[in-house]
């Protein structure tokens, strides 16, 4: 950890001395833990707002602004996971590797549900509000699905990629 990060941990946490390498992991889990209570508390206030809004057939700033900021958390990980390099997965049999892309490909289908329902949610907000009617046309449960295959398609290629066999 810099020092930068070593001067901001002390005074967040109210810490005066430096911590050994085992108080260090302890505290880095609980941050851990409490970055992803917020973050999906985050999100599902944007649903709710998001749902308050197509009651009241408007868009709020705050819906937006609540949406935007769980895109920043994810896409803040995101990138400085890759910049540490710490995405790959080692396995070090064929086994491993197949075991592994069996339980990617499970994830990869339920990110894809997860996908078309937040597409739909959208659609059908985003269409309540403009048109001020409950409608759901074939078009957008179609566009909702390719959504969420092309997304599940490209997740499995990204995340296969970073299998690494050991020999």
């Amino acid at each position: 950890m810099n020092e930068n990060n070593q001067k901001h941990m002390k005074r967040f946490l109210g810490f005066i001395n430096d911590k050994d390498e085992r108080e260090l992991q302890i505290i880095y889990s609980k941050i851990v833990s409490v970055f992803f209570i917020s973050f999906y508390l985050t999100i599902l206030f944007a649903f709710i707002s998001i749902c308050f809004d197509a009651y009241f057939k408007q868009i709020s700033l705050g819906s937006i602004l609540l949406m935007v900021l769980g895109f920043v958390e994810a896409l803040t990980v995101m990138i400085s996971l890759r910049k540490e390099d710490v995405r790959d997965e080692l396995v070090t049999s064929q086994h491993e590797y197949r075991q592994l892309l069996k339980k990617i490909r499970f994830q990869c289908f339920i990110s894809g549900i997860f996908i078309v329902f937040t597409y739909l949610i959208f659609s059908i907000v985003f269409n309540l509000c403009i048109t001020k009617q409950l409608q759901i046309e074939g078009y957008t449960l179609f566009s909702s699905f390719i959504a969420g295959f092309v997304f599940s398609f490209l997740s499995y290629f990204v995340a296969k990629s970073k299998i690494k066999i050991e020999d």
